[in-house]
Formats: C-alpha cells, structure tokens, sequence
C-alpha cells in the first residue's frame, strides 16, 4: 500500500514538473547602451527560448537558454546556415518599479559576440501596454 501511494505520488510530480506553464514576455532595450533590441522570450520552467532583433534591422534572430533558481540567465544565439554559436546574452532577470510605479521586469547582463569575443553591457526591459 505505502509503495502504491508513493508511486501515484511520484507519478503525479512528474506530470506536474510536464505541465508547467510558458509565460510569453516582449522586452525592449540596447546593447553597449547604443543598438536598440527586441527580444521576445518564452519561459517553460528553467527553459527559455525565443528571438531578438536589431530594431534597425527588424531581423528575428533566434535564442534559447536557461534560467536558473536565482534568476541567472543565460541565452545563445546560433548562426541558422551554420548552426555555430555566434552570441551569448548572461544576465539577471530582475523587477523594479516604472515611472507609473508598477512592477516590472528587466534583465542586466553582457552579451558576447563569440567570434570576436567583445564584450558588451546589455539592458532590456519589460514592455508595458
């Protein structure tokens, strides 16, 4: 009987940990504080993928990644012809509080062009209806 309840418990945690939401969020924001970005990221459980652009250049590009427990988050961009990695985006996912004080997220980190290895600071926020 106790190897029954525990295997239906088991069973049950593991549909849950199948079933989790995606959440779907648009930010905008710059790379090195000068090129203006999109990303339009979904969150599946410590899973994350989706696009940025460059909004000069409105040119999905596509990411996937993590996130972990402490919000760390990382994303890699990988060249569609080539499948080689050409960028990654390391940051903290983080909330503050817009000018309508209300909360928001925003995500702060560095963003690394692997072919040439320059690093650049990155910040995107939240877009807000």
């Amino acid at each position: 009987m106790k190897k029954t309840i525990l295997s239906l418990f088991v069973s049950m945690a593991s549909l849950l940990c199948f079933a989790q939401n995606e959440i779907e969020n648009l930010y905008h924001g710059k790379i090195a504080n000068k090129y203006a970005i999109t990303m339009n990221l979904i969150f599946k459980g410590n899973k994350v993928s989706g696009t940025y652009q460059y909004d000069k250049y409105a040119k999905d590009i596509e990411i996937t990644g993590t996130i972990d427990a402490k919000k760390n988050i990382k994303l890699d961009e990988f060249d569609v012809k080539t499948g080689k990695q050409t960028g990654k985006f390391v940051g903290v996912l983080s909330k503050k509080l817009n000018e309508f004080d209300e909360e928001m997220q925003i995500i702060k980190g560095t963003f690394t062009n692997v072919k040439t290895g320059k690093k650049s600071t990155f910040l995107v926020s939240e877009a807000q209806d």
